[in-house]
């Protein structure tokens, strides 16, 4: 049987760690015999009469059972947390396993003390030993708060460096030549035709969507701001279009301020008509919806496109705007959303978001 990479790694990064552990565990014993001894030296009285191995037996017995019972206290420490809504639940739990674990790690000791005749009672339970149980504990707990707080200032770079990637995305999008020669030219015949205020309507809206792309806006921005810049391209697009092309947004009253991704939309939006409407000279359709299902904020992108290839796959597409935004999902949200991407029964493709509806309001109070 062969091991894998990632079991070598692991089985690595657990030895650091019980070296580590051994290494803390050890200077506490050196501690506790240097105090040993000079107590030996300077109140023979305070130790008793025990010879001298009895009692450095005893402590590194002790000493080395708590270091076998760290990664136990450790996995107690982060299974049970003290937090809101479950502190009577951690209390009884950390107590049971407290005098379980510190009646076991004074067996050692208990049974080199007997084993040379020495039968006084020590008791297995005691201040001192509750408050290396609770140090271990809150050790856990600062370690896993520096992880988690790492781990938050990694996700929140990587969410800013896909938010980069899809700005690009979308810059480049509007500023491929094909795209940006027909939203002059049908500017140019706009003001031919003598419509003048649709023209510097339409002149206003590119130069509108251009500066919002390249504003370093937010990483999540309310619905309404989503839903207005993709209505700015999409009239770009009517424009170009005009005889071809329906596109409309529909969404429903209570989600304008729940909080999406920046940019999110810009690209399904841009792939559907990219991929699914292009090839189409009559009835084009695309539909933006957005919709709240109990807790879930549902956007959905349709076109009446042909639809999917039998064998497309979203990993093996070479565009990077869906696969981008399904990295940006996943970096944001974790196993709390839902995408998908099929072709419609009635024809065309959809592709479906489900996040987890949150406004400023909210976000705030959490």
């Amino acid at each position: 049987m062969t091991t894998s990479p990632s079991d070598r790694t692991r089985v690595a990064r657990a030895l650091r760690w019980m070296s580590a552990s051994w290494a803390v565990w050890t200077l506490v014993l050196a501690l506790d015999l240097a105090s040993y001894f000079l107590a030996r030296v300077v109140s023979p009285e305070w130790v008793g009469p025990f010879p001298p191995l009895s009692g450095v037996l005893m402590r590194v017995a002790t000493w080395y059972s708590w270091w076998l019972w760290t990664p136990v206290v450790f996995y107690l420490a982060l299974r049970f947390r003290f937090e809101r809504g479950t502190l009577a639940r951690s209390f009884v739990a950390h107590a049971v396993a407290a005098f379980a674990i510190l009646w076991l790690s004074a067996a050692p000791a208990t049974a080199i003390r007997w084993s040379m005749g020495l039968y006084a009672f020590v008791p297995f339970v005691s201040i001192s030993s509750l408050v290396v149980y609770a140090a271990i504990c809150g050790t856990a707990i600062i370690l896993d708060l520096q992880r988690r707080e790492r781990a938050h200032l990694v996700g929140a770079a990587r969410l800013e460096s896909q938010l980069t990637e899809s700005r690009m995305h979308s810059l480049t999008a509007q500023l491929r030549p094909h795209f940006l020669y027909n939203a002059l030219n049908g500017v140019a015949m706009l003001i031919r035709a003598g419509a003048h205020g649709q023209a510097l309507e339409a002149v206003l809206g590119y130069s509108e969507l251009l500066r919002h792309t390249l504003d370093a806006g937010p990483i999540d921005v309310p619905l309404r701001d989503e839903l207005s810049f993709v209505d700015r391209y999409l009239s770009i697009e009517r424009m170009r279009f005009s005889e071809t092309l329906s596109a409309s947004i529909f969404s429903e009253p209570d989600v304008a301020d729940a909080l999406v991704p920046n940019l999110v939309l810009q690209p399904l939006v841009e792939n559907a008509l990219r991929h699914g409407l292009s090839h189409m000279e009559t009835n084009a359709r695309l539909e933006v919806v957005a919709s709240r299902h109990a807790n879930a904020l549902r956007l959905e992108v349709r076109d009446n496109g042909a639809g999917l290839p039998a064998d497309w796959r979203l990993d093996a597409t070479p565009g990077v705007g869906l696969r981008t935004t399904r990295s940006r999902l996943r970096e944001r949200y974790g196993d709390q959303h839902h995408f998908e991407l099929h072709s419609r029964l009635e024809g065309g493709t959809v592709v479906i978001i489900e996040i987890p509806f949150c406004t400023s309001a909210t976000a705030g109070a959490a």
